[in-house]
C-alpha cells in the first residue's frame, strides 16, 4: 500500500509537459557551476516527456542536460528573477537526446540498460548516447533507430524508382 501511493504522489506531482525545469547543480548545490573557463558556467535542467519507440510503446522518459552560458547571462537572468531553482529555463527549447554508433567523445561508455545493467546494442552495435539542450522550438531527438528506419525508407523508393525506369526501358525495346 505505502509503494502504491508513493507511485500516485509521484504520477500526480509529474510534469508532463515538457517543459525544461533548472535543478540545482548535484555537486556544488548551486544554480551554476563554474569550471575550467570562469567566463562560462553550466547549469542543470531536466524535462519530463512522454516518449513514443519504434513499437509504438509510449513511456514517460526523465531527461538531464547541463546547459553551458556565459556566467553574465546567467548573472543577469537571475538578478531579473527569471533564472531560478524548480522554475522554466528562460530561453525556448527543450533536452534532445542524439544517438550513434561512435564515441560522441574519448573513452565514453556505452548506453547500459538500467534495469539488467547489460550494454544496448542495436543491430549489433553499442550505443552512444548524449542528451543536450537545443534552444529553439524545432529540436528533436536523433535516435539510432530512426535514422536507420529513414535509411531503409530511401533505399525503398530507390528500388521502386529503379524498379520504373527498368520497366519503360524494357518497353522501348520490346
Amino acid at each position: 500500500m505505502a509503494t502504491e501511493n508513493a507511485k500516485q504522489i509521484e504520477i500526480r506531482d509529474l510534469n508532463l509537459t515538457g517543459n525544461v525545469i533548472v535543478k540545482l547543480h548535484p555537486e556544488t548545490g548551486a544554480i551554476y557551476t563554474v569550471k575550467n573557463n570562469p567566463e562560462w558556467c553550466s547549469i542543470r535542467v531536466e524535462s519530463c516527456v512522454l516518449a513514443n519507440n519504434e513499437k509504438g510503446l509510449l513511456s514517460i522518459q526523465k531527461r538531464v542536460a547541463f546547459v553551458r552560458m556565459q556566467c553574465i547571462v546567467a548573472e543577469t537572468f537571475i538578478k531579473q528573477g527569471l533564472l531560478k531553482p524548480d522554475k522554466s529555463i528562460p530561453v525556448k527549447g527543450r533536452i534532445v537526446i542524439k544517438e550513434s554508433w561512435e564515441e560522441f567523445y574519448p573513452g565514453q561508455t556505452p548506453k547500459i540498460n538500467p534495469e539488467t545493467g547489460e550494454m544496448i546494442e542495436y543491430q549489433g552495435k553499442p550505443v552512444y548516447r548524449v542528451t543536450y539542450f537545443q534552444s529553439g522550438e524545432t529540436a528533436h531527438d536523433e535516435l539510432i533507430a530512426d535514422w536507420v528506419r529513414k535509411q531503409a525508407t530511401q533505399v525503398q523508393s530507390i528500388e521502386e524508382e529503379v524498379a520504373e525506369q527498368v520497366e519503360e526501358f524494357m518497353k522501348e525495346f520490346a
